[in-house]
């Protein structure tokens, strides 16, 4: 694959869950991680995708592991929590 090209394949993921294809957007969030496993975007939308799909148990596998590489890991997922709550309730 040529550099850079796990880009190609997060903003495809993101065209794809824009259209409601959301495993195809699974495919390339994942085919993005492969290509370069320290993009920490694919794994933070892997997550959502999962939560809102119910897979809790695969969403909190994506989230141990943002927080083995990054230190921030557990800001991150404070920070999407606090926006799913405020979507929630307004």
């Amino acid at each position: 694959m040529a550099p850079g090209s796990e880009i190609v394949h997060f903003n495809l993921g993101s065209v794809y869950l824009r259209m409601g294809k959301v495993k195809k957007a699974i495919e390339e969030y994942l085919t993005c991680t492969r290509l370069a496993p320290d993009f920490v975007h694919p794994y933070v939308m892997l997550y959502k995708i999962y939560q809102r799909m119910g897979k809790t148990e695969m969403a909190e596998r994506v989230k141990r592991k943002v927080m083995k590489m990054r230190k921030n890991g557990r800001e991150i997922f404070s920070f999407l929590e606090r926006k799913r709550r405020k979507k929630i309730h307004g």
